[in-house]
């Protein structure tokens, strides 16, 4: 996973045709801030360099930067020699994030299913508008932004379709586990769509494993993008905030501006309250009879005490 403790900024410049070109960059580290600044200077050294000598820099420059998010919370796993299990990070928008390495998780649109429901297949993007710009982007930091975006539209125009509880999905995940009797998964409603995740082993998330059942459930192609560049799977656990008639944070991290976090905090204070009446997911059900893996489940309750909130409102 590319998750990181340390993120701060450092500028860089380099001499060109047209004069001097500068330009900032951030860096991280899991060691040091002083480290996080060496590979911030180093990064924005090496893009002001390449612009100097006329090559064009676009934002996926730096393919597999990990994405810009606090790191709140880390869980280790003793059974593998104390790698990282799980992470709790808070991203752009203010919303928890869990990253895990080798826990499956699958982000299925309402959109997605209803494609595999009309012929689209188990693994298109979707029709319309929003499955042709998940086409157009690929790389972390940026398909976070798309995606983020992209949500805030989508709950703005489409209606939720109302159909009973992931029926189609739900006959999907009947056959895989039919077919694999290792998997055992557990289906999620969220506001505008469905989770799923598997609680009888480990999947590494850039494995073809992985590949193949995001495909099989109809993923979304963002969010199978990320998990590929990341490696890691993503599964949101606190409500959107516009969901919920909140603006999203002002700043963003690292909040190296003097008031920067202040402000975030005071956002915080104002958003978790709200917040907590209402839930992210409910949980539609079971499939499959293998025994639950020791750390899946350990995720699985994670997951489930931030994100289960009885039947109130999904957000």
């Amino acid at each position: 996973m590319q998750i990181y403790r340390f993120w701060t900024r450092a500028t860089g410049s380099a001499s060109g045709r047209n004069g001097i070109i500068q330009t900032e960059c951030l860096g991280y580290s899991n060691s040091s801030l002083e480290d996080a600044l060496r590979v911030a200077q180093q990064r924005a050294g090496d893009v002001a360099r390449r612009i100097a000598a006329g090559e064009s820099i676009d934002a996926g420059y730096y393919p597999g930067s990990p994405i810009r998010e606090e790191l709140v919370e880390e869980f280790s796993d003793e059974s593998s020699g104390g790698q990282t299990l799980a992470a709790i990070t808070r991203n752009s928008y203010g919303c928890l994030v869990l990253n895990t390495p080798s826990v499956f998780f699958a982000d299925v649109d309402q959109e997605n299913n209803a494609a595999g429901r009309s012929g689209g297949g188990q693994g298109s993007d979707g029709g319309g508008i929003f499955g042709a710009l998940k086409g157009l982007f690929g790389q972390s930091d940026a398909l976070d932004g798309l995606k983020e975006v992209m949500d805030q539209v989508q709950d703005t125009v489409e209606a939720f379709s109302g159909q009973p509880e992931g029926t189609d999905l739900a006959g999907t995940l009947k056959q895989i586990v039919a077919s694999d009797s290792s998997l055992r998964l557990r289906l999620y409603r969220t506001m505008m769509g469905f989770r799923v995740l598997v609680t009888s082993r480990l999947i590494p998330a850039t494995s073809p494993e992985a590949r193949d059942l995001l495909v099989r459930m109809g993923a979304d192609r963002l969010y199978a993008s990320l998990c590929r560049t990341q490696d890691c799977y993503r599964a949101r656990l606190t409500p959107k905030a516009w969901r919920i008639g909140f603006k999203k944070p002002s700043v963003r991290f690292p909040f190296d501006a003097a008031d920067s976090r202040q402000r975030m905090d005071q956002w915080l204070a104002d958003y978790e309250p709200h917040a907590a009446g209402y839930s992210t997911c409910h949980l539609v059900g079971e499939f499959g009879d293998a025994p639950v893996h020791p750390a899946a489940d350990r995720v699985a309750q994670l997951h489930d005490h931030y994100t289960l909130n009885g039947q109130l409102p999904l957000a």
